[in-house]
């Protein structure tokens, strides 16, 4: 008796900033029902350089692109957070140069979570 093969699918990577983007791609993709495998991450607002240190050692095995969805309000009033928010540009920057798996930085305006809450009436 020969053993089943099991058949691995290839997915997209959506690394959520917290549960507002998290909520928002999920839904998305429930009510849109995608065919394709997307893997959602929540980060649960660990900031840009969690960021960066979860995209260096996360895997790339049967992954076809990697999304990043983050605020932009930390690095509108922090300096610091602005340099992190650079570092992570430049981080998906070389990996695109790469030629391997495409990063995607997604930086939504600071009052996504107003427009979501508008947008679900």
């Amino acid at each position: 008796m020969s053993r089943k093969i099991r058949e691995i699918k290839k997915n997209f990577k959506v690394f959520c900033e917290g549960d507002t983007e998290y909520h928002y791609v999920e839904g998305m993709k429930r009510e849109l029902k995608l065919s394709i495998a997307i893997k959602l991450v929540n980060m649960k607002g660990g900031g840009y350089s969690s960021f960066l240190e979860n995209l260096k050692i996360d895997g790339n095995t049967n992954c076809l692109a990697k999304f990043i969805i983050i605020d932009g309000d930390r690095a509108a009033i922090d300096h610091g957070e602005k340099k992190k928010l650079q570092e992570l540009a430049e981080y998906c920057i070389v990996q695109n140069n790469s030629g391997r798996i495409p990063h995607f930085l997604i930086v939504n305006c600071p009052d996504f979570e107003y427009f979501e809450a508008i947008n679900a009436f």
